[in-house]
């Protein structure tokens, strides 16, 4: 999302070069934004592993995780999911 809109006020699109707005001076100076966008999304990513909760769902999945290991090592209930 950041290299795109970084993208769209660079010399690519904007400027004597570009493709669009060419008679004004690009916003942001580079080409490729690679050198901003991807430190971005990097501190995006971990900001977002930061604000969710680790436990959400656990309790669901653990049911799911046992209920699927009782089906392989005791085959108890695998003949409903083999009618699928």
């Amino acid at each position: 999302m950041t290299s795109v809109g970084l993208v769209l006020v660079g010399p690519a699109v904007m400027g004597q070069n570009g493709l669009l707005a060419t008679s004004l001076k690009p916003l942001f100076p580079l080409a490729n934004p690679g050198i901003v966008s991807i430190p971005c999304g990097f501190a995006a990513a971990w900001l977002v592993a930061l604000l969710t909760d680790r436990n959400a769902g656990r309790h669901t999945r653990d049911a799911e995780f046992e209920a699927q290991q009782l089906r392989m090592l005791s085959g108890y209930g695998a003949e409903q999911a083999s009618q699928h």
